[in-house]
C-alpha cells in the first residue's frame, strides 16, 4: 500500500526532477520501474493473507460442522462428505494456482490450504469411524507428509509453513508425550521441508524452519 502511495508521488514529482536537470528521462523510466514492481510484490501479500485468514476460518467452520452433526450421518454420507469437501478444495486449488496472478493465486494458495485441513480431520475421522487405535502421533506425521506431497507438486509457500508446523508438533508429540529425549526422525521431514523452501526463495517457509528447528 505504501509503495503504491511512493509509486503516485513519484509521478507527479519526476517531471520537475528533470526540469532541475536532477534526474535523466532514462533515470525517471528506470526509477518508475523498479518502484512497480516493488508495489506489485507487496500487494500480493495482502490479498493472500486475507485469503488464508478466510481458509483458517471455513476450515474450523467445517469441523465444528462435523462436531455437531456426526453421530446423526450414516458412515457412507460421512466418508462422502469428508473426501468430497477436501477433493473440491483442491480442485478450485488448482483452478485457482493455475491462473497464480492476483486474487485467483491468492484463493489458489487458501484452497490448498483448506485442502490440508481437511485432509487432516479426514485422518482423525476415519480413525474414529473405523476405530482404529494406533500410535496417535503418527496421524499427524501422516498429515504433514500430506501438505510436504503437495509443495513438492503445486509451489505454495502457506502449504509448506503449514506442514512444517505439523511436523514439529508431530515431534513435540513424541517428545513430550512418549518421554523421548531427542527425536532425530523430524530431521529427515524437516530437510525434505527446507529443500524446497530454499530452492524456491520463500522467506516465510525458510523462517518457519527455523523456528522449527530451534524448539526441537
Amino acid at each position: 500500500m505504501w509503495d503504491r502511495a511512493y509509486l503516485n508521488r513519484l509521478r507527479k514529482e519526476l517531471p520537475d526532477w528533470i526540469e532541475e536537470g536532477w534526474v535523466t528521462p532514462a533515470g525517471e523510466a528506470a526509477i518508475v520501474d523498479a518502484v512497480e514492481t516493488r508495489a506489485a510484490q507487496g500487494v500480493q501479500v495482502i490479498p493472500i493473507a486475507l485469503a488464508v485468514i478466510g481458509a483458517l476460518t471455513l476450515g474450523a467452520g467445517v469441523i465444528l460442522f462435523f462436531a455437531a452433526n456426526w453421530d446423526a450421518m450414516p458412515k457412507i454420507v460421512k466418508l462422502i462428505v469428508l473426501f468430497g469437501s477436501m477433493w473440491i478444495a483442491y480442485a478450485i486449488a488448482g483452478r485457482g494456482l493455475s491462473r497464480s496472478a492476483g486474487a485467483s493465486g491468492a484463493i489458489g494458495h487458501a484452497m490448498l490450504l483448506l485442502g490440508i485441513i481437511l485432509f487432516g480431520a479426514n485422518i482423525q475421522l476415519i480413525a474414529q469411524i473405523y476405530h482404529i487405535d494406533a500410535h496417535y502421533p503418527n496421524g499427524v506425521l501422516m498429515w504433514s507428509l500430506g501438505a510436504l506431497a503437495l509443495i513438492w507438486l503445486v509451489p505454495s509457500q502457506p502449504a509448506a509453513v503449514a506442514g512444517i508446523a505439523l511436523a514439529a508438533l508431530w515431534s513435540g508429540m513424541e517428545t513430550l508425550d512418549f518421554g523421548r529425549q531427542v527425536h532425530w526422525p523430524f530431521l529427515g521431514l524437516w530437510a525434505l521441508f527446507v529443500g524446497p523452501a530454499l530452492y524456491r526463495g520463500w522467506k516465510w517457509a525458510t523462517c518457519a524452519a527455523l523456528v522449527a528447528l530451534g524448539v526441537w
